[in-house]
């Protein structure tokens, strides 16, 4: 079985994953394969060495001109990332205002499986730029620690979507810190579903 969400560029061939067939524990077998790949791929990539809380505090190091700044319907998407990012570092799960533009943001991407550099108020894209890798990767930060935070599936399920199509574009990813921010959220995703296995009792090691 092979996993087959990540194309050779899922941004030009988006994934659809309608209707998506049910198939068992080897479909979760080869997912946490594409992720362990992934992951190690990254790792030969920047040649360095990774910690979790480590990368957590260079992301908040990295966008820390954002402190303080609320997010604005007609700021470009990048900066509305940023300051999301360091809303939920400060450990602010429920700030009202970033919570219902991440989930508008959340109804956007899930139709267009796309993230635009700017978008209106109602979450149309007013941009046609949809190859800025940095934004997939703060996308992907944020939906990681939100689900973190919360343990709301919904996270979950778009930070998969999210990170399958940064998979598919590791080889454009020429940043060495971008890189680590992908293995961030790759290593988390991969830590959620692992767990919520062991909670439903499902053995990956099964035959």
């Amino acid at each position: 079985m092979v996993y087959v969400y990540v194309t050779e560029d899922n941004l030009k061939y988006p994934q659809k994953y309608m209707y998506s067939a049910y198939e068992g524990i080897h479909f979760l077998q080869v997912y946490i394969q594409n992720r362990e790949a992934a992951i190690e791929k990254i790792g030969q990539l920047t040649n360095s060495k990774f910690h979790v809380n480590e990368q957590l505090e260079y992301i908040k190091n990295r966008y820390a001109s954002s402190a303080g700044l609320t997010v604005s319907p007609d700021a470009p998407l990048l900066a509305n990332l940023s300051v999301s990012l360091l809303v939920i570092l400060d450990q602010d799960c429920e700030a009202e205002g970033n919570v219902g533009w991440l989930d508008g943001l959340i109804k956007s991407f899930e139709v267009r499986k796309r993230l635009y550099a700017g978008y209106d108020e109602k979450f149309k894209p007013v941009s046609d730029q949809y190859h800025d890798l940095e934004l997939y990767a703060q996308f992907s930060c944020l939906l990681a620690l939100h689900y973190k935070c919360n343990q709301n599936l919904r996270y979950l399920n778009v930070l998969l979507k999210v990170n399958d199509t940064l998979i598919s574009q590791l080889p454009r990813i020429g940043d060495p810190d971008l890189l680590n921010m992908v293995r961030l959220a790759l290593t988390m995703e991969k830590s959620f579903i692992e767990d919520l296995c062991l909670k439903k009792g499902v053995r990956l090691d099964a035959e």
